[in-house]
């Protein structure tokens, strides 16, 4: 019995010390204190950062370009940095020749001004849509190297039309035959898959404002592209994901009470929640075509970048876009405070 009393009574002097050590810090603030004793030690905190550490990390932000090079020749995969975030939207199958502006050789037009050279080089200009896909998920290859383990990968890929048929010669994907969709996001996600990433969501990319095209006698107008969002195999428990910072409009207006959540039936039970007339954001992005006028003819709209960068990094990241074009992605991140390395072929601001 007096073994016991002893043991109760220093637990009660360890929880005296602790509680009047606990009760003299402020809540919300990092504090450090010397220590008073072992019992207390474990209890210590790293303070915030000061003003002034916080400027010096600004000012080692970075932003580098480099244009001719082919992102799909695996220079990603030896870069020393290791980034937070990929975001790109590369050249679509059989749609452009980048060099011209105008349509490939795959496609209605071709000018001959472009050598041809330039033109087997290009991404998009292969003979199948498998060739395309292989060459494409290249670029992203060997994702423990590339991507922080928490990091996120966004595609924005759009689809097309088969103009004749094609036939996997290694065999790996079926036969697509002509004047049916391709469905090259779903290819893209078997291969990103085998390079060993995991597909965490697919998100619609509707444009508001679409010109009707020739496929709209034959079928309906396409209006969306799609937005495909990988993450690591190893990725554990889940990637980085604010999402707080790109909460959207709602229907709900601002200041209306909101129905308890589980139905009225258990709503004594349940505190009031008060619109402020926002919600989370969805997986349909309702976002206009960019109007750039440089010389790039596709460029992709900043929004979609500003939505990813702040969904998937924090301040003073690493932003990697492999198919830059304009510079989307580094006025972005100049504007929110992240670095960016970006590449491409070909320096759209000078053609």
């Amino acid at each position: 019995m007096v073994v016991r009393r002893v043991f109760f009574s220093t637990l009660y002097v360890k929880f005296q010390i602790t509680t009047k050590f606990s009760s003299n810090m402020d809540q919300g603030q990092r504090i450090r204190k010397k220590p008073t004793s072992k019992t207390t030690a474990h209890l210590f905190i790293k303070k915030k950062p000061k003003i002034a550490e916080m400027k010096r990390s600004r000012e080692n932000l970075f932003h580098e370009c480099r244009f001719g090079i082919d992102s799909t020749s695996g220079i990603i995969s030896k870069e020393t940095v290791q980034c937070n975030l990929i975001v790109t939207s590369p050249p679509y199958f059989g749609c452009r020749d980048y060099t011209i502006g105008s349509k490939n050789a795959l496609g209605n037009s071709f000018s001959s001004s472009s050598s041809s050279s330039s033109v087997l080089i290009q991404l998009g200009h292969e003979k199948t849509p498998y060739e395309y896909v292989r060459r494409l998920c290249k670029t992203f290859e060997n994702p423990q190297q590339t991507l922080a383990i928490d990091g996120s990968l966004f595609v924005i890929i759009g689809d097309t039309f088969a103009r004749s048929d094609f036939v996997d010669e290694i065999g790996e994907f079926q036969n697509i035959y002509a004047r049916e969709t391709i469905g090259i996001h779903h290819l893209v996600v078997i291969e990103m898959r085998r390079l060993g990433y995991r597909m965490w969501q697919e998100i619609v990319w509707q444009k508001p404002s679409v010109p009707p095209s020739g496929a709209a006698q034959q079928r309906c107008n396409p209006c969306h592209e799609y937005v495909l969002w990988f993450v690591r195999r190893d990725c554990m428990p889940r990637p980085k994901f604010n999402a707080r910072s790109i909460r959207e409009p709602g229907k709900t207006p601002a200041g209306k009470v909101m129905p308890p959540v589980g139905g009225r039936k258990y709503g004594e039970y349940k505190k009031t929640i008060v619109s402020d007339g926002m919600r989370c954001r969805q997986d349909v992005w309702n976002i206009c075509p960019s109007r750039d006028k440089s010389a790039h003819v596709a460029p992709f709209p900043e929004e979609i970048v500003e939505i990813c960068v702040l969904a998937c990094t924090d301040e003073f990241d690493v932003v990697l876009d492999p198919f830059a074009g304009t510079l989307t992605t580094q006025r972005v991140c100049q504007k929110l405070g992240r670095s960016s390395i970006c590449y491409d072929m070909f320096d759209h601001q000078t053609l």
